[in-house]
């Protein structure tokens, strides 16, 4: 049985290590192989000794393709491990802060216990965060001894379908720059994408995104030059198939009396379809402009919209908005407050713009009514998108030697999922989180956020102007982040701001105006994201 004291002690940079070095002598070992393949093609002499010789050198490559199959299944399991150790040793990370930062004590075999009972018990009690510390700590540790103890029988599973040649063969791993290029293994994460996508030629590349597209365009892992240049390519099929359905459930409507409300709201999304597509077609005629998502399942279209060179930028924000978010209604206007953060952020740092990079993501079905903004499911179903989108732009490969400072930026309904999502995305992968016209912060405790101590962040006009701030129950959307010890504050003044009135236009009359031009609360986020202090 794995103890509190062992975990505690788990660091995944074994396995980064293990996993570079093998995934080096897999691509030495492909080289090799090529090399030979391409000398035993011209060996051309006949014979039974040069057909002996030919015959050895078949099994050779054979054996050389086994084992470079067998390397990659390795790097696999390396990067897996990699990627659940960091995901216990976050855990273990936000016991320690909870545990710091409230009345509680943790005992070298995991015990929790209040560290002042008099204290705790007391019905004065200034630390607010004392009770769901205490059993959020206890019912954290337990489920991360359980998790710890799957963790090693998988891992031993995993090293023996390796060391048996299951692994190797059950996903195809190129053994050379000719062979069809199969898609990464089901349930990859993206460092492990980027990894795959890394080791495959510039043909292979071509041939997986003709195959395809609409995988390759929304694959977290993937680099932002390939996502940008797919997506691109799907857009006016996408609208060409939308209006066809317009006119197929029009004649079905019409013509053949099909009144149902199955067919009426088939023609309703039809419409729906090819307006948010030529709005989309309308904003990406910018090339400048970079289509990250561009995703068709689900309720409607989702995007995200890029502006930078993030092969260069050293601060990247994705901010993330909420209720009644659709392409057709909102992009354009979204897509303009990302890009004059962008602006912002570099006036404010006196450092050129590129430098800088923003993104719009739509990338989830936002509630557009009262039923279904008055729960979580959208907003649990969109974080995990979000989690992966964040850690792709962390893991894909950039010319800049800079290490990358990213800022998540979550307004309304998408302050809540990008607060689901910080506590779940990977560790050192979101540098500040900034929330704002928040109904809830996602999370009870601020140790639950995998964002450094000190770099939490809320914004919040006065509360006659947004009522949304603090609305959601906080069994449901998490604690008001306003009222949480664990968020800074920072400036809260948009009278600048384009739509602002003083004396609000009703109780969300200034919800909407955070990132409009010349206001304090878009300075204070421009600064964040440039990694200066708010108000300097």
């Amino acid at each position: 049985m794995v103890s509190w004291s062992e975990v505690q002690k788990w660091n995944a940079g074994v396995f980064t290590s293990l996993a570079e070095q093998v995934g080096a002598s897999a691509e030495d070992c492909k080289s090799g192989l090529s090399d030979f393949t391409r000398v035993l093609g011209g060996f051309d002499l006949e014979g039974a000794t040069a057909s002996a010789a030919r015959d050895q050198g078949h099994f050779r490559i054979e054996a050389a393709r086994r084992q470079v199959e067998d390397l990659r299944a390795l790097q696999e399991v390396f990067l897996w491990a990699e990627h659940e150790i960091n995901d216990i040793a976050a855990d273990v990370a936000s016991i320690h802060e909870i545990e710091r930062t409230t009345n509680i004590t943790i005992s070298a075999s995991g015990v929790v216990a209040p560290r002042d009972p008099m204290v705790f018990y007391g019905r004065n009690n200034p630390f607010v965060d004392d009770e769901p510390a205490l059993q959020f700590a206890s019912t954290r540790i337990a489920s991360l001894l359980s998790r710890a103890e799957a963790f090693i029988s998988e891992l031993e599973a995993r090293f023996s379908r390796v060391n048996s040649g299951e692994a190797g063969a059950e996903h195809a791993y190129q053994t050379s720059d000719n062979e069809e290029a199969q898609l990464p293994p089901p349930g990859s994460n993206p460092r492990q994408i980027a990894v795959w996508w890394g080791s495959l030629s510039d043909q292979q590349k071509k041939k997986l995104k003709e195959k395809y597209p609409e995988i390759i365009g929304n694959l977290d892992g993937v680099d932002i030059a390939t996502r940008d240049e797919v997506n691109r390519s799907l857009v006016d099929g996408m609208l060409a198939e939308a209006e066809d359905r317009v006119r197929q459930t029009y004649d079905d409507l019409v013509h053949l009396g099909m009144t149902s409300p199955f067919y009426a709201d088939r023609y309703t999304k039809a419409l729906d379809d090819v307006e948010d597509l030529k709005v989309l077609q309308g904003v990406l005629k910018n090339r400048e402009r970079k289509l990250l998502v561009c995703d068709r399942g689900g309720e409607r279209l989702k995007v995200a919209i890029g502006i930078g060179d993030f092969n260069q930028a050293q601060h990247i924000g994705v901010f993330v908005p909420g209720m009644g978010t659709t392409v057709r209604g909102n992009l354009e206007d979204y897509f303009k407050k990302a890009a004059s953060l962008r602006s912002e952020a570099s006036k404010v740092a006196h450092k050129p713009v590129i430098d800088y990079a923003t993104v719009a993501w739509l990338g989830y079905d936002a509630p557009l009514s009262i039923p279904n903004v008055a729960n979580t499911h959208r907003a649990n179903a969109g974080a995990d998108r979000l989690e992966n989108f964040l850690q792709g732009l962390r893991v894909i490969p950039r010319d800049s030697q800079e290490k990358l400072h990213l800022t998540l930026l979550g307004h309304s309904y998408g302050s809540t999922t990008s607060g689901i999502a910080a506590s779940h995305v990977q560790p050192n992968v979101v540098d500040d989180l900034v929330l704002f016209g928040s109904p809830g912060s996602g999370v009870q405790l601020g140790a639950e956020y995998r964002v450094p101590e000190g770099h939490r962040w809320v914004s919040a006009v006065p509360y006659p102007g947004d009522m949304v701030q603090g609305i959601g129950t906080d069994i449901n959307f998490g604690r008001n982040p306003t009222e949480m010890p664990a968020f800074r504050h920072i400036s809260g003044d948009a009278t600048e701001g384009e739509t602002y009135h003083t004396i609000p236009q009703g109780p969300f009359g200034n919800h909407s105006t955070y990132l409009e031009d010349k206001t304090e609360t878009q300075k204070d986020m421009a600064r964040i994201m440039a990694g200066l202090e708010p108000g300097s």
